[in-house]
């Protein structure tokens, strides 16, 4: 069972200091608690803001470096220290092992780089800085990290933001060691100089009122101390030679972490490598995806494959795994069911099966798929459990799979290169299809090219506006088909990215925000009305943007769709990733409504599809019985998923 008291992230960019410190932790080893391991992160703030959003439960998430080692009975003594701190700290929510008090003075007890540091301070004390090397914060206080800074001052950042929303911040006695390779002093090489002061620059900046400041590492007064300091004091070269962290001499409090032997308890069943959602990762359609996720992967050991383009190789991956099987989640943008980790363990205790994958849409088999909610999923995976348990793998591409540490080494012997996408299928017979476990993938949300919706469009429409039109795959389609000028307004920076990749005109930001400088045949909300605060202001300010004669083009999901209707009959409103019940979703439409608002907005209707989503037929045969007694069934409205509407300005 995992403690979920504490949460651990890590971020990872040498993986020997990983193995010989931190993974050897007592309270690590024991795998009392989920860590979470970001490999290659551009930044802390990717990997910490990633795990506070993704949270389920933990009261208090951990960062801690990769070169840190956590002496046996640190966790207990932590634990303790936050209580005591709790009970004399009101609105306690940020709390770190070394840093400054209120008064400018040192904090602490931590052993750096064989050095005891024991300050005379009193502890739990307030702190006004804090050290990167281990921060804890409280999960409730959705504090995260500022994504402009990457590996420096993010601590005292976080301090000073969280003490502005009335949060308050303290250093707690619990030694930890530190066995920085970073020098104290002599040379160090460019990159890092470079990234420090591009840091303390962003820092200095945005706590510019707040100046004097003092951190564990520098005092800043005015902008541009710090780089003055790392001038004075660190020759910078190309390629800095480090020496070797010194040792802890005879007397040391603690004995050398180098010397310990890992302590492990048990092998754990699985552990788990998640790969990197993409342009996805931060929308709020992602974060509850991942969350639902965790609930149904109770796994201690979370590794994160690093950026997209280069993520960890499986020869890689093998120094670290520690247990009998690992569970590669190539597309964390899936849907997957209650039973998927039973079922894959089941099929995978070693021997003649290797690799064990879920079935999916692709493979659904005679099972019919007719969901279209989570309950709806949850039905259908309960049909399938009359399937037989395992099927040949059709060599299908892989969004999920499990396989045994044992079959990984062997690809690995014969494959040092391998990537993860080729490994089900290089085992052959040795992979199976679990049949009666299942997922569904949503990752192609921002790419799909809705092309269906172009048969709408007059024909000399020749300039078109979409909105949220994500990676720009409608807009393009619409350019290819009508050879006219397209322009996509995204939110997501990442998804605007790959639109102008295209050669497509992009607004990043609200389509509020757009400035009104010319004007379109056809504005496009594809499934956007409903992500809108006020659908009405979006709509009117689309008028305005219309050349005359001009027209709208909608998809708007209808809420009076079967599903949703089944659903609420059974006490059940579930928001979801994707769907009806997306988790974006903030305003809900029936026909009747939506045409209301079409007509608020100065439109009228010049063609309208309903597009049909038929009836299971044990819910048909429910509803012809409540229409045998007189109550009004609207049947149209039931089999309708979504209606898509070409609307002319009036």
């Amino acid at each position: 069972m995992i403690d979920r008291s504490l949460a651990f992230v890590v971020c990872a960019s040498d993986a020997e200091q990983l193995q010989r410190r931190l993974l050897v932790s007592e309270c690590l080893q024991s795998r009392r608690y989920r860590l979470a391991v970001y490999f290659d992160s551009p930044s802390a703030a990717r990997a910490f803001n990633e795990e506070m959003d993704h949270s389920t439960g933990e009261d208090w998430l951990v960062w801690v470096h990769q070169d840190v080692f956590l002496p046996d009975g640190w966790d207990r003594q932590f634990l303790t220290a936050l209580a005591q701190a709790d009970s004399v700290i009101p609105r306690l929510a940020v709390v770190g092992v070394y840093g400054i008090d209120l008064q400018g003075r040192r904090a602490g007890h931590v052993l750096d780089r064989g050095r005891l540091l024991r300050e005379p301070q009193p502890l739990p004390c307030e702190a006004s800085s804090l050290d990167e090397v281990l921060v804890a914060v409280r999960t409730s206080s959705r504090l995260v990290l500022d994504s402009e800074l990457r590996y420096h001052f993010y601590a005292t950042d976080l301090v000073l933001a969280a003490r502005q929303r009335g949060w308050a911040a303290a250093v707690v006695d619990s030694c930890c060691e530190h066995w920085s390779d970073t020098p104290t002093s002599g040379s160090v090489a460019r990159t890092f100089a470079e990234a420090l002061i591009a840091d303390a620059r962003v820092f200095e900046t945005k706590w510019l009122e707040h100046l004097p400041l003092a951190t564990p590492c520098f005092n800043i007064r005015q902008p541009g101390d710090v780089e003055r300091f790392v001038q004075a004091h660190f020759p910078v070269t190309t390629d800095a030679t480090q020496a070797a962290p010194p040792r802890p001499n005879e007397a040391g409090v603690f004995p050398s972490q180098a010397d310990r032997k890992p302590f492990i308890r048990s092998r754990p069943l699985f552990e788990v490598l998640l790969f990197d959602g993409g342009t996805l990762r931060l929308s709020e359609e992602f974060a509850l995806g991942q969350r639902e996720l965790r609930r149904r992967i109770r796994a201690d050991r979370w590794w994160h494959a690093g950026p997209s383009h280069r993520p960890i190789l499986p020869a890689h991956f093998l120094q670290f795994c520690q247990a009998d099987r690992v569970l590669v989640i190539l597309d964390p943008a899936v849907l997957v069911a209650d039973n998927l980790i039973d079922e894959l363990l089941d099929l995978t205790p070693g021997g003649q099966v290797a690799c064990a994958l879920p079935a999916d849409p692709r493979t659904t088999g005679t099972v019919t798929v007719d969901y279209a909610s989570r309950p709806g999923f949850d039905r259908h995976v309960a049909r399938r459990a009359r399937l037989p348990a395992a099927a040949p793998y059709a060599g299908q591409s892989p969004w999920l799979y499990m396989m045994t540490l044992e079959a990984l080494r062997q690809v690995v012997a014969d494959d040092s290169v391998i990537n993860w996408e080729r490994i089900p299928e290089s085992l052959g017979s040795r992979t199976l299809l679990a049949q009666r476990t299942f997922i569904h993938s949503w990752s192609n949300y921002q790419q799909n090219t809705r092309a269906e919706m172009l048969d709408l469009l007059p024909a000399r429409t020749s300039s078109l506006l979409d909105v949220g039109g994500g990676e720009g795959g409608f807009a393009a389609a619409f350019v290819e088909r009508f050879g006219g000028q397209a322009t996509v307004a995204e939110l997501n920076p990442a998804a605007g990215e790959r639109a102008k990749a295209r050669g497509l005109t992009v607004h990043c930001g609200p389509f509020e925000q757009l400035p009104h400088i010319t004007s379109f045949d056809c504005i496009a909300f594809l499934d956007v009305l409903e992500h809108l605060a006020d659908p009405l202001a979006a709509l009117r300010k689309a008028h305005s943007l219309l050349k005359p004669g001009g027209h709208v083009l909608l998809a708007v999901p209808n809420v009076g769709h079967w599903s949703v209707v089944q659903d609420l009959l059974q006490g059940e409103f579930d928001y979801q990733p994707v769907g009806i019940l997306c988790v974006g979703h903030l305003r809900f439409f029936t026909r009747r409504g939506l045409e209301k608002l079409i007509e608020d907005a100065g439109f009228q209707v010049a063609r309208w599809r309903d597009c049909p989503s038929p009836l299971p037929g044990n819910f048909q045969a429910f509803l012809d019985q409540a229409a045998a007694f007189q109550q009004t069934v609207d049947f149209q409205s039931l089999a309708t998923d979504s209606f898509h509407a070409l609307i002319k300005a009036r």
